[in-house]
């Protein structure tokens, strides 16, 4: 016994030679060659009906399973067949799908899911299923560049040039008020320490918010304020500048120019 699709679609029950109307159905007729799929038929159930007899026949294709081998994986990625039946794979090796798929169907994995900071791709993602299980589709899992960031800030109260570093290195030259930006980012999550290496003629810098760990976002608060420094030696006119002193410096000094101006007063006198 077989079933034949005609080319109009019909399908047509065929039984062995002789056989009788009301007589328990046997055997079996082959097509060479041929397939459900080929000949039209999907799996379910059919039925036949002449006269006063009628046959059921169910159809059930051969089903077979989609798996292949994740390799590189550090975290977890979601994969998917044909848009749905999600499979969660934590760690590199073979995988196979819940659910299987019939012969002659379409199969096609996909990532649904990348895991965190990596990026899967898949290969021999899609096909036909023909007669056999499909293990060969290939998801290739690598780490992702890391996110990086800039580091700076502003400098004020500059009269020359200034050279400043980030972790002890990347130096730049920084040689007017306003806005400055290492060259080098940082890595997310990357410490950094921003330090003065070359001070300015006749200036002081000094570096605030200069340190700290980069979350995600550009670091632009490092303040360098420049001050000049103390003025010492002849003044205006060549007259002898007082250096600038705390207060109890300062009356000590005057202490000892009036101490010196009364003795050379007295040796005047004598």
């Amino acid at each position: 016994m077989g079933i034949d699709s005609l080319s109009s679609g019909t399908n047509t029950l065929i039984v062995a030679s002789g056989y009788t109307s009301g007589t328990p159905i046997s055997g079996s007729s082959t097509f060479a060659g041929q397939t459900i799929l080929s000949m039209g038929l999907i799996p379910g159930s059919y039925t036949f009906t002449w006269a006063t007899d009628s046959v059921t026949i169910n159809i059930i294709a051969s089903t077979y399973t989609i798996g292949g081998n994740v390799t590189g994986l550090t975290g977890s990625v979601t994969l998917q067949n044909s848009g749905g039946d999600d499979l969660v794979v934590g760690a590199d090796g073979a995988f196979t799908f819940a659910t299987a798929v019939n012969d002659g169907g379409a199969y096609a994995v996909t990532v649904s899911a990348q895991p965190a900071g990596q990026t899967c791709t898949v290969t021999n993602g899609s096909g036909t299923v023909a007669g056999a299980d499909v293990t060969n589709v290939a998801v290739a899992c690598v780490d992702n560049a890391p996110l990086t960031y800039s580091v700076g800030g502003n400098a004020t109260g500059l009269t020359g040039s200034v050279t400043l570093q980030n972790n002890g290195a990347d130096d730049l030259v920084v040689g007017a008020d306003g806005a400055f930006s290492f060259a080098t980012p940082v890595n997310d999550g990357g410490a950094y320490a921003v330090t003065v290496s070359v001070q300015p003629a006749g200036q002081t810098c000094t570096v605030t918010n200069g340190s700290g760990t980069i979350a995600g976002a550009d670091v632009a608060d490092v303040a360098v304020d420049c001050v000049d420094d103390p003025v010492v030696g002849p003044g205006p006119g060549g007259a002898a500048a007082i250096p600038t002193l705390p207060l109890p410096g300062l009356l000590l000094m005057i202490l000892g120019i009036l101490a010196a101006a009364g003795v050379q007063r007295r040796a005047t006198a004598n």
